[in-house]
């Protein structure tokens, strides 16, 4: 997956979320788990209830570059 296709599910997935779809839904229909886990991570949103983390690795801290 490309950074823009990374990039363009995050928006949809954002969007979905904004129109009330239940983040546990996004798992049940097929979502693959790394995508659901890093970028909900990336977005500091809470993880569907049923998500299981087992044999994911730790995201890495974000860190901002110096300018």
């Amino acid at each position: 997956m490309t950074e823009i296709e990374y990039n363009r599910a995050k928006e949809v997935m954002l969007d979905l979320l904004g129109w009330g779809v239940p983040p546990e839904y996004l798992l049940d229909c097929g979502v693959s788990r790394e995508m659901i886990y890093y970028s909900f991570i990336e977005l500091n949103l809470r993880l569907p209830t049923n998500f299981d983390t087992t044999g994911l690795p730790s995201p890495l801290p974000y860190t901002y570059a110096s300018p």
